[in-house]
């Protein structure tokens, strides 16, 4: 089944102009009123839910991962954003982390527990930038960082409830401890970090994230969402009732 008509909002997004993510408050008030209109016009997201099905490079753009998977809903990469749903998985791990580039969501079902960080020390060396792309998941971790995750404080903590939406600059370092089937819309910039971190509390390990252009081809395969579960997925929305 696809769904070719589109509503206003959809339109709007075809015509957002060019985002300016160093004007941070500007972006971050027009991203999230975006989010707000979209997850109120269930027309508009299950337009673009079920596209999905025969785009090729959505398809291709949706993954799977041990904390989240995410189905790619729109790329406007060329105007500085990219839209897509994030669900939660039964796997929970407090793992600090920051991401390459800033971001608006907004929480469409479930809860978290938000964890801000303090780092204390300086994260990026960009002499490793390119050394570093051999330790990217918690079984190859980067063994030679200099980061010390225990150095980490908390400097606050907050329940994030169905409704709650914000925008994180790719500066921050936080850690989400998510309900079963959480799931949020999410709108992120354009990369402005080579690499992002990931720090697991629990054992040590650091690791770390690239843009797909860095990644290698067997680890873009290995994440890479099947035609099978974007249709579980897809249900999960229609059931929830979010589409």
């Amino acid at each position: 089944m696809e769904i070719l008509n589109k509503t206003s909002i959809i339109t709007k997004l075809d015509a957002l102009p060019k985002l300016n993510w160093d004007n941070f408050d500007e972006t971050s008030t027009i991203t999230q009123k975006l989010l707000r209109e979209l997850i109120n016009d269930k027309e508009a997201l299950r337009t673009l839910v079920y596209k999905v099905e025969n785009d090729t490079k959505l398809l291709n753009d949706c993954e799977c991962h041990e904390l989240l998977e995410r189905i790619e809903l729109y790329n406007g990469s060329d105007r500085g954003f990219r839209l897509r749903f994030n669900f939660s998985t039964e796997v929970h791990s407090v793992r600090p982390h920051d991401h390459r580039y800033s971001f608006s969501t907004y929480i469409a079902k479930g809860t978290y527990k938000h964890i801000w960080y303090s780092t204390n020390q300086k994260i990026y060396d960009e002499q490793r930038d390119t050394v570093a792309k051999q330790w990217v998941d918690k079984n190859n971790y980067d063994k030679e960082s200099d980061v010390d995750i225990y150095k980490m404080d908390p400097l606050f903590i907050a329940d994030e409830n169905k409704g709650a939406c914000y925008t994180i600059h790719h500066s921050t370092v936080h850690a989400t401890i998510t309900e079963p089937e959480t799931v949020s819309l999410f709108l992120r910039g354009p990369g402005e970090k080579v690499r992002s971190l990931i720090a697991d509390r629990e054992t040590n390990k650091i690791w770390w994230r690239y843009g797909r252009e860095d990644e290698k081809d067997k680890r873009i395969e290995s994440k890479k969402m099947t035609l099978e579960r974007y249709y579980e997925l897809r249900g999960k929305l229609e059931n929830w009732g979010l589409i």
